[in-house]
């Protein structure tokens, strides 16, 4: 069904690795093309560490997996706490570095969490974020009222594309997106084209953006993107009326 389908994949350099490796393997004409770019915030598990120190019986919920990679040297300040964790992705890298996340929602989005976070009765959270996060999980829990720190340990950028990379979007099949960011990346580099999305934060921010969203991931992991794509091929239309 993937056979000589181009899907192209935008995640940060390595971040999709066992997404094309999956896409590939499907036969598949997979290539990334990273439309974004992370880096540590100067400082920023020291902040997170600092966080969790003063609040001893807060949980601590990480957004990405990304998040949890940089929080690496601080992550023995878990130990005891309620640990949540956006998603499977999330859950892994946690996993990983022997970490065991102990809430997890059923829908993957930072809302989510943040429900499920109040829900298991926490008095308080230590967000492990992005910079300048969508307001999400913050308005969850304050709606809950449950307090809640945001320590922003990495960056995001949007890259500006190459005349090569803008024409191997424009001939994709499919292009896989796994963020908002990755949508407004996409967008501001001129792209168009029909999307998969990892999950329906990312889709409904495509359908704004007026992409056509093909497929939408029912697991938000390299599996279900695989999964999502071979649904975008053997349907006919967009799945715009559900995202």
């Amino acid at each position: 069904m993937l056979a000589g389908r181009r899907i192209l994949c935008t995640r940060p350099v390595g971040a999709d690795a066992e997404l094309i490796s999956l896409l590939d393997a499907e036969g598949a004409l997979a290539q990334a093309v990273p439309v974004l770019a992370t880096s540590p915030i100067l400082g920023g598990t020291d902040a997170l560490a600092s966080a969790l120190d003063e609040e001893p019986d807060w949980a601590v919920a990480f957004t990405s997996a990304t998040a949890v990679a940089v929080a690496q040297p601080v992550l023995d300040r878990c130990v005891g706490r309620v640990v949540g964790a956006v998603g499977p992705s999330t859950v892994r890298a946690l996993a990983e570095r022997a970490v065991v996340a102990t809430v997890v929602p059923e829908v993957a989005t930072a809302r989510a969490l943040g429900i499920a976070l109040s829900a298991a009765g926490v008095r308080g959270v230590v967000g492990a974020v992005a910079r300048d996060p969508l307001p999400d999980l913050a308005d969850a829990l304050d709606g809950a009222g449950v307090h809640y720190a945001a320590v922003a340990l990495y960056r995001t950028e949007q890259l500006v594309l190459d005349a090569a990379d803008r024409a191997s979007l424009a001939a994709a099949d499919l292009i896989c997106v796994a963020s908002p960011s990755a949508v407004r990346a996409l967008r501001e580099n001129g792209v168009t084209g029909t999307l998969v999305a990892i999950g329906p934060t990312t889709a409904h921010a495509a359908v704004s953006a007026n992409f056509t969203v093909a497929a939408v991931a029912e697991v938000p992991s390299p599996g279900g993107m695989v999964e999502a794509c071979r649904q975008a091929c053997s349907e006919a239309g967009s799945s715009n009326d559900r995202a």
